[in-house]
């Protein structure tokens, strides 16, 4: 009896040493995870120095995401951060940085697609991929992912004047009036979100929308006619637009609000 109490003893007290030994690991793998984190939050920090806009291409930025992404592959913001950079290089006035344009887009969309993977339900993933979709001259799958955008950060101020700025662009290539819908809808959200909060740091697109109303010398009205329809929101965005740019098309597109607000019809 004494002999069967001793082992129990000698038992429990292996497995308290096996317990306390896990128990420990487990905290130096932690420690040591943590530590890794946050080697790599360092590089990202060092990026983000450069200027108060994180997506910004600036020189030593996307060097110091690139070196966050190394010691951190699956983290978010690194992700994002990074294929924004390289996507506004091959759209924008930093394209003779980007040198292989083709390749810097693929690249934008290995790095926003596993983003988008990592946190599916981030606005901002979802617009950059809208945009890397229009880039390659995809139109109707640009439309789509910017709409799931909306669907996911209808408040964010920054995703709502990308959708803008994408909707008018992908109507500039192709002409097609469901573009111009998707602008006036994220141009609705925006107006709602500013007068409740006031303007935002994302910035006004209504000199970016000018500018491209006055370059089509086309049926302007037409295309802001069929894609506003007989809602009220989408026309006072589209008046909005063209008051200073298109003063006769505001003109008619006021008329037909009017019409819209005293019949009560709404689409």
């Amino acid at each position: 009896m004494a002999d069967e109490v001793s082992a129990r003893g000698v038992s429990r007290t292996r497995a308290s040493i096996v317990a306390t030994w896990l128990v420990l690991v487990a905290l130096v793998v932690l420690a040591a995870r943590a530590a890794h984190r946050s080697y790599a939050d360092s590089a990202y920090r060092e990026g983000l120095g450069y200027t108060e806009f994180p997506a910004e291409d600036v020189p030593g930025r996307l060097e110091a995401y690139e070196e966050a992404l190394r010691r951190a592959p699956d983290t978010f913001l690194y992700l994002l951060r990074s294929g924004q950079i390289r996507l506004s290089r091959v759209a924008g006035a930093n394209a003779a940085k980007s040198g292989d344009a083709s390749a810097e887009l693929d690249v934008a969309r290995q790095r926003l697609t596993r983003a988008a993977t990592v946190h599916p339900l981030d606005a901002r993933a979802r617009i950059s991929i809208a945009q890397v979709f229009l880039l390659d001259g995809d139109a109707v799958g640009a439309l789509r992912e910017a709409r799931v955008a909306l669907a996911l950060g209808p408040r964010h101020p920054t995703v709502q004047v990308a959708a803008v700025r994408l909707g008018i662009d992908a109507w500039r290539r192709s002409g097609d009036p469901e573009a111009l819908g998707l602008a006036l809808d994220a141009g609705a959200l925006r107006a709602s979100w500013t007068a409740i909060h006031g303007p935002a740091q994302a910035g006004n697109p209504l000199r970016f929308v000018g500018a491209a109303l006055r370059a089509r010398s086309d049926d302007v009205l037409g295309d802001l006619l069929e894609a506003a329809g007989s809602r009220s929101d989408r026309l006072s965005v589209a008046i909005e637009w063209t008051a200073r740019a298109r003063p006769d098309v505001a003109r008619i597109l006021e008329s037909r609000r009017r019409r819209v607000t005293k019949s009560g019809r709404v689409e």
